[in-house]
């Protein structure tokens, strides 16, 4: 694939990346109004959105390798569409969250096929890095600009508007996928796949020590911030009487700090040098997360105390994530639809359980949220240490 088509393809991905964050950042303002309106509980609209994710991942990437790249990826972005057009007509809360399933298994397609086609167009380990990073700029500036509109529309005590901008804006770009986005599947690749060794690729994925840390690990950050995205808007408005435009304000400052750490990773760090990148990031995410659960003991709760930690974890994740997820692509470069969907599947499922499971023990709190965030950082940094103990975390070694 020429210079030219690959740039094209990175838009698209881009565009994708920001699609798929739309059915979590714009709504997060008006998760409250949501759950009064349709009897709903806000864990559900959220875990439910991100089991969806996962079930989805099961299916879409695995497929791609053996059916190609563009008419999957450009069929799940029209499904995410009008699924979102259906929410706003639903007024049964059991549709509604039927819907919030089926409207994340359809981003099954935008996250695992998206990271199949970067593999595919990588001739390296490093280019392929700095492509998740650059892809990753449709996630921060997604949660820079939604969260904002999404307050917005918060103002105006309907709900239903962030799910018309969303069948809209994404229905646009299922159209530019069919123009755009290009076929980078092989064929000859394609041949040697049929469903029963697919299967059994993924099913020994399970199998593979040196790799199943890299879905636990994305499944960490995953998890807290869906809990943190449902539960900071509620402390927000009923603890510290703040306004849902407050929501929006701080969840798009979260967002310039993920970009921040794109532009970080992509100008400032040795890509070569990821193992010593995820270490050093792991023991300044455990760090953050007891300073917060500190002041959530002793009862300091503010704005301050309560997003600070939260930016400067969301930075250090932007930093850590295409280190880690390059290295889970170049294991299996030639079947990156099946790993991108062993990827999604396996961490959007534990992510989405956590979410649930966090939900019916620590409740809508800033304790809870702190303590639940304190032994995701402790997770991390036990699965970090023992794999690299284990010599298995081999990031520095270029497979190409």
């Amino acid at each position: 694939m020429n210079g030219r088509k690959k740039n094209i393809t990175m838009v698209m991905i881009i565009l994708i990346a920001f699609s798929q964050q739309m059915g979590l950042a714009i709504i997060t303002p008006s998760l409250p109004e949501m759950a009064r309106e349709l009897s709903v509980s806000m864990f559900s609209v959220m875990g439910l959105y991100m089991i969806g994710m996962g079930v989805g991942q099961f299916f879409w990437g695995s497929w791609s390798d053996i059916l190609g790249r563009k008419k999957l990826m450009s069929i799940g972005v029209f499904i995410f569409a009008a699924t979102s057009f259906f929410i706003t007509v639903a007024t049964s809360p059991y549709l509604i969250n039927f819907l919030r399933f089926i409207q994340g298994f359809s981003t099954g397609a935008m996250y695992s096929i998206s990271q199949a086609i970067i593999a595919d167009q990588s001739e390296t380990k490093e280019y392929m890095i700095g492509s998740i990073a650059v892809s990753d700029f449709g996630f921060g500036i997604a949660w820079i600009i939604l969260p904002f509109i999404g307050g917005i529309i918060a103002l105006l005590n309907n709900w239903k508007i962030n799910f018309y901008l969303m069948s809209g804006f994404v229905f646009i770009v299922s159209l530019l996928c069919l123009i755009f986005v290009h076929e980078t599947r092989k064929q000859e690749l394609r041949q040697q796949r049929n469903i029963k060794n697919t299967i059994k690729l993924f099913l020994s994925m399970y199998k593979n020590s040196q790799y199943i840390v890299i879905p636990l690990l994305i499944a960490i950050p995953n998890a807290f911030f869906a809990a943190f995205n449902t539960t900071a808007p509620k402390i927000l408005i009923a603890d510290l009487h703040k306004s849902t435009m407050t929501i929006g304000v701080m969840a798009s400052i979260i967002g310039i700090s993920y970009t921040a750490a794109i532009f970080f990773n992509i100008g400032f760090l040795n890509k070569k040098q990821s193992k010593k990148i995820i270490n050093a990031m792991t023991v300044l995410f455990v760090i953050l997360t007891a300073i917060q659960l500190l002041f959530a003991i002793l009862g300091m709760l503010n704005m301050s105390t309560l997003y600070i930690p939260m930016i400067l974890n969301v930075m250090v994740w932007g930093i850590m994530f295409p280190h880690i997820l390059g290295h889970g692509l170049t294991l299996y470069k030639e079947d990156g639809g099946t790993v991108g969907s062993h990827l999604g599947f396996t961490f959007f499922i534990l992510a989405g359980a956590a979410t649930y499971l966090f939900g019916i023990l620590f409740k809508d709190n800033s304790l809870g949220i702190s303590l639940f965030t304190f032994i995701m950082s402790i997770i991390t940094i036990c699965l970090v240490i023992y794999f690299n103990r284990a010599n298995r975390l081999t990031l520095n070694q270029n497979p190409y």
